[in-house]
């Protein structure tokens, strides 16, 4: 699978539709971690705990299998102050998915997750899907009147690549990361050998350069 460690400006402006940065927040130093494919019983718990130390906040992009297989443990996600997105039911490509099938699995996992915030698993969608989801926010679950929030990234740690290993995802985060950066991690097990390690740094790196943890709600 081919991607981009890093998102060029060129792309995230012919993409206005898609959220590639953080807000701005006055003259704050943020970053905004971001975990897909969870929750995962040990991973997404490691993480929170990672988190709590550092008294930092995240977005889980969570799949809708995953929330009702451990709801105990989505349940603590928002408990601990973090905000949650939809990354559909089932983890549908959105280019190979036929738009009616890829939304009704949106909105089951919709139910559950009530966020404006949508994540498109491996950043595919098509427009059609883009223009439903745009226009009918409650398939998230969400009220009529409320702003569907289609969030991509500006990096990628490519902690999913086995080609990666954390030392490697380490020297992406430190040489892409910055203010306002979206980064794109996940908490499944394939990527557990490498998050294990590069969860812990990229809090140590960001605190250290005074930045914040936020999550992509909080203000």
């Amino acid at each position: 699978m081919y991607y981009l460690h890093h998102i060029p400006k060129l792309i995230q402006h012919c993409f206005p539709q898609f959220i590639w940065t953080g807000p701005q927040q006055g003259k704050e130093k943020n970053i905004y971690l971001t975990f897909d494919d969870g929750p995962t019983p040990e991973v997404t718990d490691f993480i929170l705990d990672q988190l709590g130390e550092y008294e930092a906040h995240a977005t889980f992009f969570c799949l809708g299998k995953q929330i009702e297989k451990h709801p105990s443990l989505f349940e603590r996600i928002l408990n601990e102050g973090h905000a949650v997105g939809n990354h559909t039911y089932s983890h549908l490509d959105g280019w190979k998915t036929e738009t009616a099938k890829y939304l009704a699995d949106v909105k089951k996992c919709g139910a559950l997750t009530k966020s404006p915030l949508f994540r498109p698993p491996y950043g595919r969608i098509k427009r059609q899907q883009v223009k439903m989801l745009q226009e009918h926010p409650s398939l998230l679950g969400i009220d009529a009147d409320a702003m569907t929030q289609i969030v991509m990234w500006d990096v990628m740690t490519g902690d999913f690549d086995i080609r990666m290993n954390a030392d490697k995802c380490n020297q992406v985060i430190e040489k892409f990361g910055e203010i306002n950066s979206i980064i794109t991690m996940h908490d499944n097990i394939k990527s557990f050998k490498i998050n294990c390690i590069s969860v812990p740094f990229a809090l140590n790196h960001f605190t250290c350069l005074g930045y914040s943890c936020k999550s992509l709600t909080m203000k």
